[in-house]
């Protein structure tokens, strides 16, 4: 019985040297999955890094190009501003000029009592411009 004792024990030590090295196995394809996962974890979060950066860049170029867009139309608004005052500064002057350049035009007739007769006939026509300039000097002391 000592012969199958031993046989057994010879066979159940070498089903464990078997099952240590296929575990020894295994933990080395374990090891090596483990290594490329976190390899391709750094290479992703690099990545994620790389494009959280772009998309910072172009959204401190967008609120450039919004800041410059803001102060382009803040230009033109202020040149409709005047071009609309120049216009209504030229109506006005077109308005004092229509109204004194009228033309009038008198007649008038006279009989007199020494059987004279008269006929007066009359025509004028003005205009007229204004340009004034305000100075204002102040001096604090």
């Amino acid at each position: 019985m000592r012969i199958f004792t031993e046989a057994y024990q010879t066979e159940v030590s070498a089903e464990a040297e078997r099952l240590k090295s296929l575990t020894d196995v295994y933990r080395a394809d374990a090891d090596v999955y483990k290594t490329e996962s976190e390899s391709e974890q750094i290479r992703i979060e690099s990545q994620v890094k790389v494009q959280a950066q772009e998309i910072d860049y172009l959204k401190a170029e967008a609120d450039v190009q919004i800041e410059s867009l803001k102060a382009n139309v803040s230009v033109l608004l202020k040149k409709i501003e005047l071009l609309m005052n120049a216009q209504e500064a030229a109506a006005d002057v077109q308005s004092q000029l229509a109204s004194s350049y009228g033309s009038s035009v008198n007649y008038s007739a006279g009989l007199s009592d020494s059987s004279s007769f008269s006929l007066s006939n009359s025509y004028s026509k003005s205009r007229s411009s204004s340009t004034s300039y305000n100075e204002n000097v102040s001096i604090s002391n």
